[in-house]
């Protein structure tokens, strides 16, 4: 294995020791590295292996294959291989392809620990254990499929796996699952480990409490981690070198923290709420913080309506202890009593619809678990439904003159346009004489002797139409 990366593993791992009290989590168990096969070893081709206690299976302690494809056998002197020892494989600098049999039953800690030209591996249906380090700084491995046969995972597995887009779970497995390509217990409640080409921001779904010790270590693409409402624990060294990490949001429901979560992290600020257990944490490690105050940050979907329609209130609240609840408020802005439209509830969006055209004050209320209140106001103009008062200069014309559209509204949301058509009235097809325009004075010469029928529509900000219908009596 490479040295730098032991000098690592060992550094990382008594720091987890001191971190979690002598006897409560424990070191786990670190082969010598000799340089060369062990005294009275058993070897066969390029594998050193051991014979168990009762004779039933062989265990490969130590490859020496510097072939890039390496096939583990089955069996060895007629008996199975069933387990993969410590350090086993993490001499071997050069194999990019594992072919690991349906033998084998459990991989020791750090077996392939710093194989960086390891790209490919398949672990077989008959696998239940994969100990600490397994496959830590394994830099090329680009993804892995945990069988359903896997009992237990060891921390730090897949740690430093800077390629791994995803840590996937065989369906069927009743003890771990696969979220977004991150590796979850079961039940959803305990984040086991996130790949290492993980980049961003990442967003810890809701339900999850737990974050393992070392969860995140090298994930070092990641800039952002937010925990969600529910949160307890971020184990030991959850973040450990996680280089580009500069911003952590972490709930009030956040009880413990490990002295070492943040180690090697660099610049990173945690934003919490006041008073909560986070800011104590950050305050007596002198980290740097964010306390989150409650915001309001509703909106509503219009300043200005006509008469008839709704305007919808879309409530929006962040920072304080969650467990949002909105009221709504409403007033004729000459009024002092407020209505209530809606009282504190979990439901966001809510329609408004006013009795009269005129403005409104619109008083939205945001309420957290601490029962802490933000307010936010709005005014929306309330117009008049839209009114054509369109006039025509004559309704009687001398055959070869003209007669003016005087194209007018009140009323809408403003923003008028005109259009202008024609047409004899014995015919059914209009003319348009103009399209919607701002210009409000249009001139019509009609073509014969004869009546005509006149469409003044004219348009709002909305899209609203209103139709205006005049007869023209062209003579001789």
């Amino acid at each position: 294995m490479n040295r730098k990366i032991l000098r690592k593993i060992l550094a990382v791992s008594l720091c987890a020791a001191v971190a979690a009290g002598a006897g409560s989590m424990g070191v786990p168990y670190f082969d010598v590295i000799t340089g060369g096969i062990s005294v009275n070893a058993l070897v066969s081709g390029s594998f050193e292996y051991a014979v168990s206690s009762d004779g039933t299976y062989v265990t490969i302690n130590k490859c020496y294959s510097s072939s890039t494809s390496i096939a583990i056998p089955a069996s060895i002197a007629g008996k199975p291989v069933k387990r993969i020892g410590n350090e086993a494989f993490s001499s071997c600098s050069k194999v990019q392809t594992v072919s690991i049999p349906d033998t084998v039953e459990y991989i020791g800690s750090m077996a392939f620990a710093g194989c960086q030209r390891l790209t490919s591996v398949t672990l077989p249906s008959s696998l239940t254990q994969i100990g600490t380090y397994a496959f830590g700084y394994c830099t090329s491995l680009k993804e892995v499929t945990i069988p359903s046969s896997v009992r237990s995972i060891g921390y730090s597995a897949f740690c430093e796996c800077y390629s791994m887009t995803a840590i996937k779970v065989a369906s069927g497995n009743e003890n771990y699952v696969s979220v977004d390509g991150v590796l979850f217990n079961r039940a959803k409640d305990r984040l086991v480990q996130c790949p290492g080409a993980k980049s961003g921001k990442y967003t810890v779904p809701s339900g999850t409490l737990y974050i393992s010790e070392y969860a995140f270590q090298g994930c070092k693409n990641i800039t952002e981690v937010v925990l969600q409402k529910g949160a307890l624990n971020v184990g030991i060294s959850a973040f450990y070198e996680c280089e580009s990490l500069k911003k952590v949001y972490i709930p009030e429901s956040v009880s413990s923290i490990s002295s070492s979560a943040f180690e090697l992290c660099g610049d990173v600020t945690i934003y919490c709420e006041k008073d909560s257990y986070a800011q104590r944490y950050e305050q007596r490690k002198k980290m740097k913080y964010v306390v989150l105050e409650l915001s309001n940050e509703s909106t509503v979907s219009a300043g200005v309506i006509t008469l008839g329609g709704t305007v919808t209130v879309n409530a929006k609240a962040s920072g304080g202890s969650g467990e949002y609840t909105y009221a709504v408020l409403y007033k004729k802005k000459a009024d002092k009593s407020w209505t209530v439209k809606q009282n504190y509830s979990t439901n966001a969006k809510i329609a408004v619809k006013p009795a009269k055209a005129t403005d409104y004050d619109i008083c939205v209320k945001v309420k957290d678990g601490k029962g802490d209140i933000v307010k936010k106001f709005f005014t929306v103009k309330v117009n008049a439904k839209l009114s054509n008062s369109s006039t025509i200069s004559a309704d009687t014309i001398k055959y070869g003159s003209t007669f003016t559209v005087n194209a007018k509204a009140s009323g809408g949301t403003g923003g008028y346009t005109y259009a202008v058509l024609y047409k004899k009235k014995a015919d059914t097809k209009w003319t348009v004489k103009q399209n919607y325009s701002t210009n409000a004075k249009t001139a019509v010469k009609p073509a014969k002797v004869t009546e005509y029928d006149v469409c003044v529509k004219v348009k709002d900000s909305d899209g609203t139409i209103a139709k205006k219908f005049f007869t023209v009596n062209v003579t001789k």
